[in-house]
């Protein structure tokens, strides 16, 4: 149960941190927000990791792999994921951020050999089924968080490759976890991953933002941070597909904050879709 109720934090984590971070990712754009979040991600773990990590089993091929999953899910994916915000915004964006699901689902299969069990199965599709029609049904939206016009074809596009980037970066930390490394240590090694990746391919300049961003960048990067710990905790504590079933429910879990802090009237259909996934939920957890 450790492991999902991880999965859950993950969740909470990142329904909140793209609602914070999108006006930020509006004004400057996904891959410079990206790039000025791993560097709240490297310091935050950082710290964390040489105040509380066991570096005892950290070896040449977990780094290796922790790293490689930095770069695929947090610098490359992120960024698609980003963009596709931006472009589409956090509602129909969380649709598509979905493809991250089955996506991982499908990958544990083939090459982890990870098999779940048909009432796990049964639940995430009652959960993924509940998310989809929550996220579907359009509500009003608030000004800083509509679509772009005319960018619905990309923002899907960029949000596939999104979720193909996460569940590539949720896979491939599975070794070191295996390996017995501490999560906050991998969480740490995949933002680093990623920061380097970031450092290599723009100049040092790219990273000066304005101090009003900055504030902003570093409330969604704190908040967003953990959720890279709790996801790693959780796939360190069981199936790499129902963690990325579990921490794929901020679009169930924004319904009550969009209304609460946003003002938006959500339907009857939300509600019920809100209800189906949580039933979906109940049925991993007690598998």
């Amino acid at each position: 149960m450790l492991g999902e109720a991880s999965a859950l934090l993950a969740s909470l984590s990142w329904t909140v941190g793209p609602l914070i971070a999108t006006p930020a990712i509006k004004e400057i754009g996904s891959v410079a927000f990206s790039r000025s979040r791993m560097v709240v991600f490297v310091v935050l773990l950082g710290t964390a990791s040489a105040l509380f990590a066991d570096w005892s089993r950290l070896t040449w091929d977990a780094t290796f792999w922790a790293v490689l999953s930095g770069v695929i899910g947090l610098s490359l994916g992120d960024v698609a994921l980003f963009q596709c915000y931006k472009m589409i915004g956090p509602r129909l964006g969380s649709l598509i951020y979905m493809s991250a699901a089955p996506f991982t689902i499908v990958l544990g299969w083939a090459f982890l050999g990870e098999a779940l069990p048909l009432q796990a199965l049964a639940g995430g599709a009652l959960a993924l089924g509940g998310i989809a029609i929550a996220v579907s049904r359009k509500e009003k939206e608030a000004a800083s968080l509509a679509p772009e016009p005319g960018a619905l074809v990309r923002g899907i596009l960029f949000g596939l490759l999104g979720g193909l980037g996460q569940a590539g970066g949720s896979l491939l930390q599975k070794p070191a976890l295996l390996a017995g490394v501490d999560p906050i240590l991998v969480a740490f090694l995949r933002a680093a991953g990623s920061l380097g990746l970031f450092l290599l391919i723009t100049k040092p300049t790219a990273f000066k933002q304005p101090l009003r961003l900055w504030k902003r960048i570093g409330l969604a990067g704190t908040v967003s941070a953990s959720g890279v710990f709790f996801v790693s905790f959780a796939i360190a504590h069981t199936e790499t597909g129902l963690a990325a079933i579990l921490s794929a429910l901020p679009p169930i879990m924004m319904l009550p904050v969009l209304r609460i802090f946003f003002g938006v009237r959500l339907s009857w259909v939300s509600w019920a879709a809100t209800v189906l996934a949580l039933a979906g939920v109940v049925l991993i957890l007690t598998r």
